[in-house]
């Protein structure tokens, strides 16, 4: 049986809004006193780099507040004033990390579609929703394919089926390309073209 008293880590790679989701879903599972949550989590805190905070913390929140049952709401509050954007940067933010997402060289077709999916439905949160043909040409575009494998893409997708559009694009896309990377050549016609 997994062992639920270590907290999660806030650290570089991940964004502060998953690690709360994180902290509250542990706080859920551990089997934790939950007046030990609060100092868990504080001491699952970073000391170094970008996101070190643990000294802050206990400097500045009193040890005797996350010793109660309330802990873990005192330290995200705090967390909160050093961490949290504004819901305007945020969605600014997830609205730009979809948009500029293109599948790399190394990327396979599904790490691509998988990374496009969950990057769209950050935007989701913020109410930026596409329709499903917009969606699946969207996909279809930043997959950087060639134009004769985008037009075998097209092959596996009913326009008639709007509702339907982004499915069949993503299976079509693993269908035809789903372990396979860029090839080389592509990618170098890639960079000549945009220097022209």
């Amino acid at each position: 049986m997994a062992n639920y008293k270590t907290p999660p880590v806030l650290s570089e790679a991940k964004p502060y809004s998953r690690w709360i989701e994180e902290v509250k879903a542990w706080q859920e599972v551990t089997d934790l006193k939950k007046e030990k949550h609060g100092l868990a989590v504080a001491l699952s805190l970073l000391e170094e780099g970008a996101k070190s905070v643990r000294d802050k913390v206990f400097h500045e929140v009193d040890l005797e507040d996350l010793k109660k049952e309330t802990g873990v709401s005192t330290l995200i509050k705090f967390m909160d004033n050093v961490f949290k954007k504004d819901e305007l940067s945020a969605a600014y933010e997830a609205y730009t990390s979809y948009d500029h997402y293109r599948r790399q060289t190394a990327t396979t077709m599904e790490e691509f579609v998988t990374e496009f999916e969950k990057l769209y439905n950050k935007t989701k949160k913020y109410k930026m929703e596409l329709s499903k043909p917009v969606l699946s040409f969207k996909l279809l575009e930043s997959a950087q394919l060639e134009h004769k494998d985008r037009q075998l893409v097209l092959t596996a997708v009913d326009y008639k089926e709007p509702d339907k559009m982004f499915e069949q694009m993503q299976n079509s896309l693993k269908k035809f390309f789903g372990q396979q990377s860029m090839p080389p050549h592509f990618w170098l016609q890639t960079v000549r073209c945009s220097k022209l």
